[in-house]
């Protein structure tokens, strides 16, 4: 939902942001207030991207949280939106390097090494890798 203030958009929150803070239509908020939707309201607009590239592809969390950081989210927010995405099983760097390393194999084009490099460069563990 979009959160007006002073009659213009300001940010997009989740609904249950805006029962959390107890906004309401009308209602006058302080500068700390102002403050706390626009961090609520990034953390929203961060998490549409990195659903929107997760859609596209499987990426590593390395790879979420570069972007993230890139498009210019602070670091606390893209770390809590890559948190919550594990949570939910939307991101997960075993599954992302299973599924690279197995479309790799099938284009036949990349060996072992060059699966393992690639894998390192995404972030991926060395362990996973």
């Amino acid at each position: 939902m979009w959160v007006y203030l002073d009659d213009e958009k300001f940010v997009r929150l989740r609904e249950e942001d805006i029962v959390e803070l107890g906004l309401q239509r009308g209602m006058k908020l302080t500068d700390a207030q102002v403050e706390e939707v626009r961090l609520r309201g990034q953390r929203v607009e961060a998490f549409q991207c990195a659903l929107r590239w997760l859609a596209r592809r499987p990426r590593s969390r390395a790879d979420v949280l570069r972007r993230l950081k890139t498009k210019g989210f602070p670091k606390q927010i893209a770390q809590t939106v890559v948190e919550r995405l594990e949570e939910l099983g939307y991101l997960n760097d075993r599954d992302f390097a299973l599924a690279y390393a197995q479309q790799a194999v099938r284009s036949g084009r990349t060996g072992p090494t060059g699966i393992v490099r690639k894998l390192r460069s995404q972030g991926v563990s060395s362990e996973l890798a």
